[in-house]
């Protein structure tokens, strides 16, 4: 019984590691229809909805950092999907919180 329950917390702990976030996927740029975006903001404040405001907010500079790629000639506005952007990677520390966010973009756009 006790192997039983050693190899469960094994398994599961395999399982949970698989979905680490590796230093190959801490890129910008474009790979499997996705265009990555890494974006850093300041923490200043400590509210109740923290998280939903620091969403908010990486989503707000991740959208000003797509506006310079898109201004900047490096990919094409009409390459991206009308879904909505998400959140791959998001880490705070303390005074910082960083992320990595996809934008799917269209099959066969890709530059």
């Amino acid at each position: 019984m006790r192997n039983r329950a050693l190899l469960a917390v094994l398994i599961i702990s395999a399982m949970q590691c698989k979905s680490v976030f590796s230093p190959k996927d801490r890129f910008e740029g474009m790979s499997d229809g996705t265009f990555r975006v890494y974006v850093r903001i300041p923490i200043d404040d400590e509210s109740d909805d923290f998280d939903k405001i620091v969403s908010s907010k990486l989503f707000e500079k991740a959208s000003e950092r797509l506006a310079v790629f898109i201004s900047s000639g490096m990919i094409s506005k009409n390459m991206f999907e009308s879904t909505e952007p998400k959140i791959v990677y998001k880490r705070c520390y303390d005074d910082f919180c960083e992320a990595f966010i996809d934008y799917p973009i269209r099959r066969g756009e890709q530059k």
